[in-house]
């Protein structure tokens, strides 16, 4: 992080993937049914896994890098849990309810569930010929699909259901990196039909391109909005 702030996103890069090759040779991407250890123990080897994984995914999206994470059956370790700090302890022999509510773990749980569902448009956006306005439209469809599996908490609109500070920066950065990869997956497109307009003022723009503007536009306004 510290690399990355100083304009340095090589050394970034490279110290991201010395963690990542530290924790998969620890087995952190594997759940390990078999392994005695304590409920907290595993759950911590699932917020370490995790939260790198989401930093590592959001750091190849800004820099536009391929990301070389896991997936699929190469990946079993499950979630983590949406519990407050005193439901687990050294001495849990029983692994808890997920709480209704927010909790300090629920950003992590909820961020990196959108990398999982979404880091193959990442990679899909660093194809040399680009994606097609019609391509764009059905992936941006997936992005909105996954958004509306999210938990009431963290939706859009409505008012918030916290006021604590952290609860709010969590959500509004998950929203942040939702608006992103739509501003990424559509800038593209937007830019390619202005350049043509300017060389063709007389140039119609079809309904498939006014709607990817639409997006891009609304992404990057409820980001400022946001911000």
């Amino acid at each position: 992080n510290l690399s990355q702030k100083r304009n340095k996103p090589n050394t970034g890069g490279n110290l991201l993937g010395l963690a990542v090759r530290m924790a998969l040779s620890l087995g952190l991407h594997r759940e390990l049914p078999a392994w005695n250890i304590s409920h907290l123990q595993r759950e911590m080897r699932r917020r370490v896994w995790w939260g790198l994984y989401m930093f590592d995914s959001g750091a190849s999206t800004t820099f536009g890098r391929p990301i070389l994470l896991p997936a699929g059956d190469a990946m079993d370790v499950k979630s983590v849990l949406n519990v407050n700090d005193e439901q687990l302890t050294p001495r849990t022999v029983e692994m808890p309810d997920e709480s209704a509510l927010p909790t300090r773990y629920s950003g992590i749980k909820a961020q990196c569930d959108f990398h999982v569902h979404s880091n193959h448009i990442s990679n899909r956006l660093l194809s040399p010929c680009g994606v097609s306005p019609e391509e764009a439209m059905r992936l941006n469809q997936s992005l909105e699909s996954w958004a509306q599996t999210l938990p009431g908490y963290f939706a859009f609109s409505g008012e918030p259901a916290a006021a604590d500070d952290w609860y709010l920066f969590t959500r509004a950065r998950l929203w942040w990196r939702f608006w992103n990869l739509q501003i990424i997956l559509f800038r593209q497109l937007v830019l390619r039909r202005a350049m043509k307009r300017t060389q063709d003022s007389t140039l119609a723009a079809t309904d498939v391109d006014n709607r990817c503007r639409d997006v891009a536009v609304h992404a990057a306004s409820a980001t400022i909005v946001s911000i």
